[in-house]
């Protein structure tokens, strides 16, 4: 029969591993007719803008544009000019895509540029484009913390509750960001732009009333053209907020963390007002919101029934524990050799390759290649570009179970000046690591029940049966099909951190008494095996007092012992000795023999039971069979005669 399980079902979405896919091509572009002919190539660069993505049919296809900006010398006249032109990025991954796969974040970056000129009126453009796409599946998590039928059908379950992070929900927006860049007092008005750039990264993200406030700043740089001829820098740090739209049960227990990407940027000297000073910039941003909510899982992990059979299918689950952001800024100085004196830094920047990362226990071992660009001008005049490759590394603390991926971008600025040996470039670092705590947890999946078969066999009506250092009542129960509750009702504990456990003191007659060091061994192996320390022997010599003197010190020394077995004569002396210390009901003591002492202290409580092997029928019997060997010539046909075997305890003495 197939029971019904209680089990709760949340609907939330997996993150899936990362795609990474690499772009490379490589085009011819006329010069513009407005512009005068190259003389010498100072830089390309280049910006990514991501517009688009789409999946379905389990492919993703991405679609956006790289804008490239040549500077370069006119021929002639020496001046430096610029012209900017599109190349289309369009890139699908087909087949890649896992089922259920609807939602995915993309992000991308340029690995690789290079502008030569082919002729004064054609280049020659290289690039590689690199995609990183972050595919999410819809998903059921579905947990069994009950049974329907449990109690009539004497089932015992033992229940775990897990504390995880699931994704309850995806938001993105696309949206337009307008700001001005004003140039301070000690800048030349601009006439003319050479170059732009602009980055951007979120500053808070947090959940208010249903909805998502998203803030962030876009770092954004000019090179340019002032009226007098000079060329100049500028930038600013622009910050914007934004609302998306949420979810309406977020709750306290719900978070939200952010990616931005850039999709288009316009930059133009003046704006509205016409200001030289002035430089309007209108951005268009996508924004792609995970919204993480913390759960309290119940789930049965093992079950048995005390009546009846049972056949459970188990799965594993396995869920995000949690997601923590730990951040570091690793202060970066290098000194790049120019080979010419520099008369003046007109602006710098740096890109971070991809980083890598090697977990080594509670610590992240990062690495990345930052890409350094200067523009100066040389003791002439004339305007160079130098770039330098570096390697920043950086060690962070993981939380400890925590498994992590990291990211890397510049906190601000970067600071360049001119040094006696070229240039000094200074910038942080900012490693982002997001830490995921990943756990395992059974979970009942479905469940039949059938009538229990009879065994045939005498079952026992007392268990002696001590905790191993690895087991739990729970282990004991499911053996014996008893139950956890009917266990310390039994040995009068009120929970299970009151169970005995820790150390066991052996009480021998002496080394050279067969029986009972044949009972301390079987005794020991026994519960040696199930983890309890045996290793505590002592020898009374069946004597009460030499008993009770020995015990009495062994368990003043040793705190932890917790049970006494006593092997033969001697167990009444180690019972008062326990009964002196206070000791009665948490050290428990076991032994042999049903006389007058051990039944009073038995009744008393501070003996467990007794087991009695009969002492009057193997006196009586090894007489009788010896008489009738000696005096009736009648052969002893066994060398083993059971006198039978009674267990005395507080229950039934």
């Amino acid at each position: 029969m197939e029971l019904e399980l209680c089990k709760e079902t949340y609907s939330c979405y997996e993150a899936l591993p990362p795609l990474v896919e690499t772009r490379e091509q490589s085009t011819e572009t006329i010069v513009p007719d407005y512009c005068p002919d190259i003389a010498r190539i100072v830089e390309g660069s280049g910006c990514l803008f991501v517009r688009s993505r789409e999946i379905a049919d389990g492919r993703v296809s991405v679609s956006g544009s790289l804008r490239v900006t040549l500077l370069y010398i006119a021929d002639g006249s020496g001046g430096l000019k610029s012209f900017s032109y599109t190349l289309p990025v369009e890139e699908t991954l087909d087949g890649r895509l896992r089922e259920g796969c609807t939602e995915a974040s993309v992000s991308g970056c340029v690995s690789a540029l290079e502008v030569r000129a082919l002729n004064p009126r054609k280049i020659m453009t290289r690039a590689a484009v690199e995609l990183t796409v972050t595919p999410y599946c819809a998903a059921l998590l579905t947990a069994c913390g009950d049974v329907t039928q449990r109690a009539e059908n004497g089932i015992e379950t033992l229940c775990e509750t897990q504390e995880v992070s699931i994704i309850k929900a995806l938001r993105s927006k696309d949206f337009v960001f307008s700001d001005d860049l004003v140039l301070s007092s000690s800048k030349e008005p601009a006439a003319e732009l050479l170059r732009e750039s602009a980055s951007v990264r979120t500053t808070e993200c947090r959940l208010i009333g249903g909805k998502i406030i998203l803030k962030g700043v876009v770092c954004v740089e000019v090179l340019y053209l002032s009226e007098s001829g000079t060329i100049c820098s500028a930038a600013a740090e622009l910050p914007f907020s934004q609302i998306v739209e949420g979810v309406e049960d977020a709750d306290e227990n719900t978070s939200a963390e952010a990616m931005l990407c850039l999709t288009g940027a316009e930059l133009r000297i003046g704006g509205e007002s016409g200001d030289a000073r002035t430089i309007s910039a209108k951005l268009f941003l996508h924004a792609f919101v995970v919204l993480r909510q913390r759960l309290c899982l119940r789930c049965i992990t093992d079950l048995y029934s005390t009546s009846c059979e049972l056949s459970a299918q188990m799965q594993t689950l396995e869920l995000c524990g949690g997601v923590e952001t730990v951040t570091q800024e690793q202060n970066v100085r290098e000194q790049i050799e120019t080979g010419v004196e520099v008369s003046a830094v007109l602006c710098a920047e740096v890109h971070f390759g991809s980083v890598s990362l090697v977990q080594e226990e509670s610590t992240a071992n990062v690495r990345c290649t930052a890409i350094l660009r200067v523009l100066y001008l040389d003791e002439g005049g004339a305007p160079l570009m130098v770039e330098r490759r570096t390697e920043v590394a950086a060690r962070i603390a993981v939380p400890e179970g925590c498994t992590a991926t990291v990211r890397c971008v510049t906190a601000c600025e970067v600071s360049a000046a001119a040094t006696a040996d070229g240039i000094e470039v200074r910038f942080p670092a900012l490693f982002t690591l997001e830490c995921t705590r990943r756990c395992r947890c059974a979970c009942l999946c479905t469940l039949k029940a059938e009538p229990q078969q009879e065994s045939g066999g005498r079952q026992p009506t007392l268990v002696l049966r001590a905790m191993g250092a690895q087991e739990r009542l729970w282990d004991l129960a499911k053996a014996y099909r008893t139950t956890v509750a009917e266990i310390l009702t039994a040995n009068e504990l009120s929970a299970e951190a009151d169970a005995p456990g820790g150390e066991m003191l052996l009480v021998g007659v002496d080394a050279r008494h067969v029986s009972s060091e044949e009972r301390l061994n079987g005794f020991a192996e026994y519960f040696r095996k199930r983890g309890t320390d045996v290793s505590h022997v002592i020898y009374g010599k069946g004597s009460h007092e030499l008993t009770y003197r020995q015990t009495r010190d062994m368990i003043a020394a040793r705190e932890h012992i917790s049970g006494i077995f006593v092997s033969g004569a001697g167990l009444s002396g180690a019972a008062h000795a326990v009964d002196d210390a206070g000791l009665t009901g948490r050290i428990k003591v076991v032994g042999f023999d049903i006389t007058e002492s051990n039944m009073s202290f038995l009744k008393k409580g501070t003996v467990q039971f007794l087991i009695d092997q009969g002492p009057y029928m193997q006196g009586y019997r090894s007489v009788q069979l010896l008489t009738e060997a000696i005096f009736r010539d009648t052969p002893v046909e066994t060398s083993f005669v059971d006198t039978g075997i009674q267990i005395k305890n507080p229950y039934n003495c």
